[in-house]
């Protein structure tokens, strides 16, 4: 599934020369088996409590497709925050967007979930968005957060369930992507716009049928 979402961003992006992508993280060379309280992540850290790392399970990674995922609430009765390793610069007037695909715990004996992601600048949330009341048995579904900076900082990336019942909201498929404002404006180009969201909505597609 990872190699037909590369190539459905990869096509996106050839045809939009202003837009790139910063991150894409499917969790599948992480680790070749299961592990609780996790923190070997290549591209997070996770702090502030633990999360779980999935392989090839059947009950939580897409279901049973081949590859990893991660629970955001680890086993140690608090819920950790996975901040990316990468410190990015944000340029003011360019469009970024961070896409995650976000599921209920699958398991019958989790509450409701709420996760939080966004942006970090100086280790404190800046561009965010809360997706609540996350039933265990939600499907996965493709969750985006757009905004363009007015000044120029520079932050992390970060993804966080709220809680600490060691059975958290399920996180899969991060996309981090840029988009460059239009010569002489602060607008990217409407054409930029519409190709990565027909790959983004290919991407949810192949998602639903895993």
């Amino acid at each position: 599934m990872l190699r037909k979402i590369l190539l459905i961003v990869g096509m996106a992006l050839s045809s939009a020369s202003n837009a790139g992508l910063l991150l894409q993280d499917g969790f599948d060379v992480d680790s070749t088996q299961t592990i609780l309280n996790f923190d070997g992540y290549t591209n997070w850290t996770v702090s502030n409590g633990s999360t779980d790392y999935y392989f090839n399970d059947s009950l939580t990674c897409a279901y049973g497709s081949a590859g990893g995922c991660v629970d955001l609430d680890g086993t140690t009765g608090q819920a950790g925050r996975m901040t990316s390793r990468k410190s990015y610069t944000f340029q003011a007037g360019y469009t970024y967007s961070l896409f995650g695909d976000i599921g209920g715990s699958q398991r019958s004996n989790g509450g409701n979930d709420t996760v939080t992601f966004g942006i970090l600048q100086g280790g404190l949330p800046s561009y965010t968005r809360v997706v609540s009341d996350l039933a265990w048995n939600a499907d996965w579904s493709t969750y985006e957060l757009s905004f363009v900076p007015t000044t120029n900082f520079t932050g992390q990336l970060f993804f966080q369930n709220d809680g600490g019942d060691n059975i958290g909201a399920l996180l899969d498929n991060v996309m981090f992507l840029t988009t460059a404002p239009e010569p002489g404006g602060t607008t990217p180009l409407p054409g930029t716009l519409a190709i990565l969201g027909l790959g983004l909505t290919a991407l949810g597609l192949i998602r639903a049928r895993s």
